[in-house]
């Protein structure tokens, strides 16, 4: 896999390599007072700030490893970890019980649904 970062580093090394060369070597080729681009002096500039500026940024995180991150337990996860109030939300949302925490006729158990 590429190292972006360090390719971005010697990019930047290189093209602030070669403006002061052409500075200092042919300087009328940025300067448009002796017939040059002073817009792509000034291009060269900001290129150069904004990729300095990128490079003292942190790394940025993965995709998956933040997904990762951000992975929260489930109701029934934290109900089997005995969390009784995830273990009675996990119940109503999986249609076990109404909103008072009853069960639903379906599930009551037997002796609760027969007539003696």
């Amino acid at each position: 896999m590429t190292d972006y970062r360090a390719l971005c580093a010697e990019l930047t090394d290189a093209l602030n390599n070669l403006h002061a060369l052409v500075w200092g070597e042919c300087p009328r080729l940025l300067d448009e007072d002796r017939g040059g681009s002073g817009f792509l002096d000034l291009e060269i500039e900001e290129t150069l700030t904004t990729a300095r500026a990128a490079l003292t940024q942190p790394e940025p995180v993965a995709p998956t490893d933040m997904a990762d991150a951000l992975t929260a337990p489930t109701l029934m996860e934290r109900a089997m970890a005995g969390d009784a109030i995830a273990a009675k939300q996990f119940l109503y949302e999986a249609n076990f019980t109404d909103e008072h925490g009853q069960w639903l006729p379906q599930y009551q158990p037997i002796s609760e649904t027969t007539n003696d």
